[in-house]
C-alpha cells in the first residue's frame, strides 16, 4: 500500500472542531502519529495525519474531505503520497 500524510486545516474552528476532525480521520483509517524506517512511532502536529490505507491518492484525498465536511467546517486540504522525513516531532 502507499504511503500518504495529510494536512487538514479546518476555517474559523475551535479545539472541539479538532476532536471531532481527529475521529473522522480515524474511523477512515489516518492516525495522528507516523513510524519511523526503525518502528518508532512520532506524534504529528495537529490537523496533520498519516495513513497507509488508502489504495490511492485520490481515495485518500476523498476520506479526508470527508472528514472534514462530517465536522461541518470548510477546510483547507494537502495529501502527498509516498515516503517521509521529519524533525523534532515528539516520539509516542
Amino acid at each position: 500500500m502507499p504511503l500518504f500524510v495529510a494536512r487538514v486545516e479546518l476555517h474559523n474552528a475551535v479545539e472541539s472542531n479538532y476532536v471531532r476532525l481527529h475521529a473522522e480521520m480515524q474511523s477512515r483509517g489516518w492516525a495522528r502519529w507516523i513510524v519511523s524506517a526503525t518502528s518508532v512511532k512520532y506524534t504529528l502536529p495537529t490537523g496533520t495525519y498519516f495513513s497507509n490505507a488508502h489504495p490511492t491518492l485520490q481515495g485518500a484525498l476523498n476520506d479526508a474531505t470527508n472528514a472534514a465536511n462530517a465536522v461541518g467546517r470548510r477546510a483547507s486540504i494537502v495529501v502527498t503520497e509516498g515516503p517521509s522525513s521529519w524533525v523534532g516531532l515528539q516520539q509516542l
